[in-house]
């Protein structure tokens, strides 16, 4: 979804896009996988219970890296837990 343009720091104006549907499919990942995990674990399916630890472990790594894109004449960003990307117009053209 995009929002209205608002004025950044410098004053030129920039759009964020966020994506409603990510967030949905990130904590749906991680519940489906670590409630499998739990139950794996407590039947006594180890094989099964590391392959639901590593999509519950992919479930988590989406959460941190998901967040916001912002759109302005210079660059475009994307802020989330594990950093700050940035891309430059220039890089792309």
């Amino acid at each position: 979804m995009l929002g209205p343009p608002t004025p950044n720091a410098e004053g030129q104006e920039s759009y964020e896009v966020g994506l409603f549907t990510y967030l949905f499919v990130r904590w749906s990942c991680f519940l489906l996988f670590a409630t499998g995990l739990v139950c794996a674990y407590y039947i006594r399916e180890y094989f099964v219970a590391i392959f639901f630890g590593f999509f519950a472990a992919v479930g988590v790594y989406i959460i941190f890296e998901a967040g916001k894109f912002t759109i302005d004449s210079e660059s475009v960003t994307h802020p989330s837990l594990l950093g700050i990307y940035r891309l430059p117009w220039e890089e792309i053209r």
